[in-house]
């Protein structure tokens, strides 16, 4: 990501700077969406919390806990953040910072 010109491995045309963002934008929506809408799953026996209001597993009576960490989505946020601010993409950096605040 510190290539300054993004190029075609192939012809050696540079990429569209405008589609480049609109598809780093997609996928931290896309990684965002995930954690909001994963599973919660048992950290003993990692069945998935079927129960809302259940405080731990109807199986094995393991604490619940979430399959995609806070860490690691905040970690991937702040690399589109840095991305964004290296690269100039704006827009990238309003939604990677949007995100980073709602978590």
């Amino acid at each position: 990501c510190r290539e300054a010109d993004w190029a075609c491995g192939e012809c050696g045309n540079a990429y569209n700077h405008e589609a480049l963002e609109s598809r780093l934008v997609g996928l931290v929506q896309r990684r965002a969406l995930a954690y909001q809408l994963q599973d919660v799953e048992c950290a003993k026996c990692r069945q998935v919390k079927v129960k809302n209001l259940a405080p731990y597993c109807h199986k094995c009576a393991g604490p619940f806990a979430l399959r995609i960490k806070k860490e690691s989505v905040v970690e991937s946020l702040r690399s589109f953040n840095n991305i964004a601010h290296y690269h100039e993409m704006p827009w990238l950096a309003e939604i990677a910072a949007f995100y980073q605040r709602g978590l």
